[in-house]
């Protein structure tokens, strides 16, 4: 039998409250939900798939889509600056997207910043998120061109897109910006008048988020912030000498780039770093000291070390006075996530490992599982330290999480990035030596990154040269839009080497467009004279010319039209002038219908 209940109006009024209360619980429920980050593609540090990916975020609930703007949802290119593009939004507006509408730089980091300004649809604020990956590019061979020099350099430098056309120009600290003509060439010229010549950084952000990149640096007025309108123009504003060491990240999440410094000599054996806050136009406001410690702060960077989408920030620091007093390493200041970075993890240095007097630090992931990695050069060597997770690093006698790597004889700065196309991300360091030969040139020097190892394979692949007295500040970019990476070295003037376009076969073989063989020189070393051949597969014009280790072109062997088929030069160890060289390692450098190829030899008297 069927029991049949009756809607009275107490029944009826009892299934009413309860509805009534059922939609209460739902609406607290959703408008106590934090928004918050559930994905995003491509991941912490990883190095997407093609050269324009999709960067998506996926949220725990409905966002506000006029709350995602080019400041809100911000995408900088480490070279091409910051991108516009579609916005997408899809999942019932929990996942947003973004395809640029111009291509990344080869090999560039790409930083992603969402603001604490991004709403849900009930009004919610974001607690801000960032993260970095990676463009990729194409597997090549190491072979680099002689480098090509230019008048003007400094302590910092930059490589940066500051006109909009999709070319990394390069910055000076002593004022010079060259312009990219795209071939990786710089003969236009835009000047800083007012920097200083060499000793302090430039660095290069939109700080008024007008689309135009602009730059700060060390002026005769003091610390100056110059506004640009992407043809060489900039508005000028001054600052008192706040900080030694200085750069741009948005440190409060509110998308606009905020300026963190140190200052490099401590008060009372106390060193600070401190921000200044961007107040949204481009102007900072008074210094807030945001950490300290004991010693001498040297240099500072900011990385994500726990992959927790805030910016932590990383400082050399050394000890102080005499007795020595404070920390000889790596100070970890974390990011608590508002901004306070009261959680701070000492690194000493290693002496174990020759890395005593840390000079210059280099982050990226450099054993492929997502983690912010720290590489660090030293007086007498470098080495990385592995994240163990969580933002903890290894330490000097934690074989598993530390590795060395041969670094120069004094220090030098470096450099990363993933060199040879095999995603596995390598250091570029100035000032190397080949170990266990002390007489040997102190040159640049490609790192590979045999699957996070820098000893256990053909480590040193490619020497650049040698002005190791001359180096403050390296970069990686692609110059000439070639896919590879190419590399600047800023010192008393500007070296740039590129990259060649000689790529590995699918089976490993290099498929080059073979113009000629350059053949090793016979003998070498040599002291009276010494035979250079090489091989044609065209008839073209061939130069063949002898440079010293400056880069200065001291004698051209021979310039003239040759057939297809072996050719030999004899060089007998003078200069143009007929005049006996200094002994010493000289670059032998053919040229053929635009390729290069070059050799070295030692000459001894």
């Amino acid at each position: 039998m069927k029991t049949i209940t009756f809607l009275t109006k107490q029944n009826l009024l009892k299934t009413f409250l309860l509805t009534v209360y059922l939609i209460l619980i739902w609406n607290v429920y959703t408008f106590s939900q934090t928004l918050q980050i559930v994905s995003i593609s491509p991941s912490f540090n990883e190095i997407s798939e093609n050269e324009n990916p999709e960067i998506s975020v996926e949220f725990n609930i409905h966002v506000e889509p006029a709350s995602i703007n080019n400041i809100t949802f911000s995408v900088k290119g480490e070279r091409s600056a910051y991108h516009t593009g579609q916005i997408n939004f899809t999942n019932e507006n929990k996942t947003v997207s973004f395809i640029s509408e111009n291509i990344f730089n080869a090999g560039e980091r790409v930083f992603v910043n969402l603001s604490k300004n991004i709403l849900s649809a009930t009004g919610d604020s974001l607690k801000g998120y960032n993260w970095t990956f990676r463009i990729p590019v194409k597997p090549n061979l190491l072979n680099f061109s002689e480098p090509l020099f230019y008048e003007g350099g400094g302590h910092g430098m930059q490589c940066v897109d500051m006109n909009n056309d999709g070319y990394p120009d390069i910055l000076t600290s002593s004022g010079v910006i060259f312009i990219n003509d795209g071939n990786g060439e710089f003969s236009t010229y835009w000047n800083l008048d007012d920097a200083d010549p060499y000793f302090f950084p430039i660095i290069v952000d939109d700080f008024n988020k007008d689309g135009y990149m602009d730059v700060f640096y060390a002026g005769t007025g003091g610390l100056t912030v110059g506004f640009g309108n992407g043809s060489g123009n900039f508005v000028k504003s001054y600052y008192p000498w706040w900080f030694d060491d200085y750069i741009s990240t948005d440190i409060n999440s509110d998308g606009y780039p905020d300026i963190v410094g140190i200052d490099v000599l401590p008060v009372d054996t106390i060193s600070y770093w401190a921000v200044a806050l961007n107040d949204g136009t481009g102007q900072f406001n008074d210094t807030i000291i945001a950490g300290e410690l004991t010693g001498e702060f040297r240099k500072i960077i900011s990385d994500d070390v726990d992959n927790d989408g805030d910016k932590d920030i990383l400082i050399i620091s050394t000890t102080t006075g005499f007795p020595p007093i404070g920390l000889e390493g790596i100070v970890v200041f974390r990011n608590n996530g508002d901004y306070i970075f009261d959680d701070v993890q000492l690194y000493p240095a290693c002496n174990e490992f020759n890395i005593m007097f840390p000079n210059y630090l280099y982050t990226s992931d450099f054993n492929n599982d997502g983690l912010t990695d720290i590489a660090v050069i030293a007086d007498m060597g470098g080495g990385i330290t592995f994240n163990k997770g969580d933002g903890i690093f290894g330490e000097c006698f934690d074989t598993t999480n530390t590795r060395i790597f041969w670094g120069p004889e004094q220090r030098a700065t470096f450099t990363g990035g993933d060199f040879d196309g095999d995603n596995w991300i390598d250091l570029a360091v100035s000032g190397f030596s080949i170990p266990f030969e002390p007489e040997s040139p102190k040159e640049y020097a490609v790192l590979k990154n045999c699957n996070s190892y820098f000893l256990n394979c053909n480590f040193l692949f490619d020497t650049l040269g040698n002005y190791e007295t001359l180096i403050h500040s390296n970069a990686s970019a692609d110059l000439n839009g070639n896919g590879f990476l190419d590399i600047v070295h800023s010192g008393y003037g500007l070296y740039i080497t590129l990259a060649q376009d000689i790529t590995p076969s699918v089976q490993g073989i290099s498929e080059t467009p073979e113009k000629f063989i350059l053949y090793q020189n016979y003998p070498n070393p040599f002291n009276s004279q010494t035979e250079i051949g090489f091989k044609l597969y065209k008839a073209g014009t061939v130069q063949v010319s002898i440079f010293n280790l400056l880069g200065e072109e001291v004698n051209l062997l021979e310039k003239k039209e040759s057939l297809p088929g072996y050719h030999k030069i004899l060089w007998d160890g003078k200069d143009n002038n007929d005049e006996d060289l200094p002994s010493g390692v000289y670059i032998i450098r053919a040229n053929i219908a635009g390729y290069y190829k070059t050799i070295k030899s030692l000459f001894l008297k």
